[in-house]
């Protein structure tokens, strides 16, 4: 195939994921044959596949770049670090982006990093230096902002992000349907840290009608705040059918961050103490468990957690702490694997 069908191609899928049609963005791009993909190409292949979901197809295409003879581009390293980001697998992000040359966009994609380990603090840094920077790219200034948006509000600089909503909102409408999404649902988390939960429900129910039927990332976003604000707002019960289908839908879509902070919520607001307790001990994250010892406070935590899983009854008890009670050779590969298997009771191993 020519290089400008190539082109074309990446073109066509483009609007199509733009307008939320990922299922016929998903047909076009499997009609891609990875083996036929010429290098420079692949970078943005690898990117499509990622936003429609498919991180494997995003990690065949770009790997023989990534880790092959030739100096793979910043683009090549950006990507693939993004797709193991998406996998979960931070550290490793983080490490590729290291290889990164000379290139101010790698700040935005290390606040990426950050923010999926729910470390804000470190996440904010990132994106203000990006901004400070002679060289940064005008057409990334918007994302820059609308993440730095969602740090503000994770550390509670409630005024800041106000402040930078009103500032961008105009120029975010008029650029970007998907950012514009993006920042209908910070303004609902907003409305919810000031206690305004009707304000809330409107944003995102707005929010939530013109992201349509899809199931991507930010339409969950939408999806779990607006249920968080009816909840709140006494207009529906964390046991109700929507509370469970929604739960069923974040699992098949495999959005286990989305998970784990929706039971943090539903938690809180039901004061229930064995979720909170399954949501702290069941997170590895350390900014994750201080943002609850910062809302809750450190004092009603107890000292151990007895995890059972789905079968109690027939459970056998391994105390991974204690080398004695382990039965095991305590710090060797058998035991580090239980404990990698037990440090985080959402993203599954």
């Amino acid at each position: 195939m020519a290089t400008y069908n190539y082109s074309v191609l990446i073109q066509r899928i483009e609007d199509l994921v733009s307008n939320y049609h990922m299922s016929k963005a998903r047909e076009e791009l499997y009609q891609v044959k990875v083996d036929d993909v010429p290098a420079k190409f692949r970078a943005k292949f690898a990117q499509l596949a990622r936003r429609v979901g498919d991180s494997k197809l995003s990690l065949r295409l770009l790997h023989p770049n990534v880790y092959g003879a030739f100096k793979p581009s910043n683009e090549d390293l950006i990507e693939y670090s993004s797709t193991l980001r998406k996998l979960g697998l931070i550290n490793q992000a983080l490490t590729l982006l290291t290889r990164v040359q000379n290139s101010p966009e790698v700040h935005i994609h290390k606040a990426f990093c950050y923010i999926s380990r729910w470390d804000s603090l470190a996440a904010e840094k990132e994106l203000e230096a990006y901004l400070n920077s002679p060289d940064k790219l005008e057409k990334k200034i918007l994302v820059a902002k609308v993440n730095l948006v969602t740090c503000y509000i994770d550390t509670n600089r409630l005024d800041d992000a106000e402040r930078l909503i009103d500032e961008i909102k105009p120029e975010v409408k008029e650029v970007s349907d998907h950012l514009f999404l993006n920042l209908k649902e910070l303004q609902g988390q907003f409305y919810i840290r000031k206690g305004l939960y009707s304000e809330a429900i409107k944003v995102l129910r707005e929010a939530n009608r013109v992201s349509g039927a899809e199931t991507g990332r930010t339409s969950l976003y939408i999806q779990k705040w607006l249920l968080v604000a009816r909840c709140l707002n006494k207009e529906l019960s964390s046991d109700s059918d929507e509370i469970k289908s929604f739960r069923k839908t974040i699992r098949e879509n495999f959005h286990w961050e989305t998970l784990r902070d929706f039971d943090w919520q539903m938690a809180k607001i039901d004061n229930d103490k064995g979720l909170m307790d399954y949501v702290f001990f069941g997170t590895p994250f350390k900014a994750f468990r201080d943002m609850i010892f910062n809302e809750i406070g450190g004092d009603i935590w107890p000292a151990f957690y007895s995890w059972s899983g789905y079968e109690a009854q027939s459970s056998y008890p391994l105390n991974l702490y204690d080398a004695e009670a382990f039965k095991m050779p305590f710090g060797m590969g058998m035991h580090r694997l239980w404990m990698l298997l037990a440090s985080d009771f959402y993203r599954p191993w």
